[in-house]
């Protein structure tokens, strides 16, 4: 009887961290930052309660970049904030982002919104 119930227990523990590893979808972009071309990951996670993430590198510097979306979609609008070696450094804004579409526009700007940026995005 112990090993049944020890067995059991196993069991729910195992089963509650493997549901709890949050899966991603990606999405894979080539584009341009204003006249910089770029390449972008969009992951896409399978629980509504985590946010929107990816990375993106230019392709002259090929280095990671990696973003993070805000909580919530407000007005169609995605806010999606980049960081580099723990540093907020700009953010993306897109509306209606919608990954199944051949092609996505946005603006980049700095974190202090002085400069800004066209964003357009082809689907790979």
């Amino acid at each position: 009887m112990k090993k049944i119930i020890l067995f059991i227990g196993i069991c729910i523990a195992i089963s509650k961290y493997a549901s709890s590893q949050t899966q991603f979808v990606e999405y894979k972009f080539t584009g341009t930052i204003g006249n910089n071309q770029i390449t972008m990951t969009f992951l896409e996670p399978d629980h509504h309660y985590n946010y929107l993430q990816g990375y993106y590198s230019y392709t002259k510097y090929k280095k990671d970049i990696e973003f993070q979306g805000e909580e919530g979609v407000f007005d169609g609008e995605e806010k999606l904030i980049e960081s580099s070696n723990g540093k907020n450094t700009g953010y993306f804004i897109f509306y209606n982002l919608d990954y199944s579409k051949s092609k996505i526009l946005g603006k980049w700007y700095t974190m202090d919104g002085s400069k800004s940026y066209t964003v357009t995005l082809i689907k790979k």
